[in-house]
């Protein structure tokens, strides 16, 4: 995910000069209330959102949490997003909790996977549930299911290959019903600090 997230950073900052917020800095509210899913304006909004994770985590984190509980879907998906890149133990994180819950798929997994590499085992039952899931998972490109993102985000924070790499729901549930009170999750930081 490192890697990723660096190539997304790099990507971002690259894309940051296509229009919308890149052209000016704007500040972590503004990010998280502005961001558009507009096929001309997503790409800015992640830019600034993964800007702001890098230079004020601090102000994003608490812009998200300001903005959680939104009516408009859009601002909902940037809290989420903002969060999954800075919640910290404490507040920020306890926040994610109940999205665990959300009607939105992606919202879930998001919210499962920084429980999940922050060593929480409430996130792993919400992966495993998402390993049958068709939906595609929001705004990622190229498009991917959710069940393959909530596959990936199982295989790399649990800490050694149980043999369930293609494994389907059936097989991830039994495994978690055996070695989930035991199990060490790999301590994975999604996010900036």
């Amino acid at each position: 995910m490192r890697l990723r997230l660096t190539l997304v950073l790099a990507a971002a900052a690259a894309l940051s000069g296509c229009g919308g917020h890149g052209r000016r800095a704007i500040g972590p509210e503004q990010a998280v209330a502005g961001f558009s899913a507009a096929p001309t304006h997503v790409n800015a909004s992640f830019a600034a959102l993964d800007r702001l994770a890098l230079r004020d985590p601090a102000g994003l984190r608490s812009a998200a949490l300001a903005k959680l509980s939104s009516k408009d879907p859009n601002v909902r998906y940037a809290a989420v997003y903002a969060l999954s890149l800075t919640a910290t133990k404490g507040a920020s994180l306890d926040a994610l909790v109940p999205i665990l819950r959300s009607r939105d798929v992606t919202e879930r997994i998001l919210a499962a996977e920084t429980l999940t590499a922050q060593q929480d085992k409430r996130g792993v039952p919400v992966l495993i549930d998402e390993l049958d899931s068709k939906v595609f998972f929001a705004h990622w490109a190229p498009p991917r299911r959710a069940w393959e993102e909530a596959q990936r985000a199982l295989l790399r924070f649990v800490p050694a290959d149980p043999g369930l790499r293609h494994a389907g729901k059936a097989a991830w549930r039994r495994w978690w019903a055996r070695h989930g009170a035991s199990v060490r999750l790999k301590p994975i930081r999604i996010g900036a600090p």
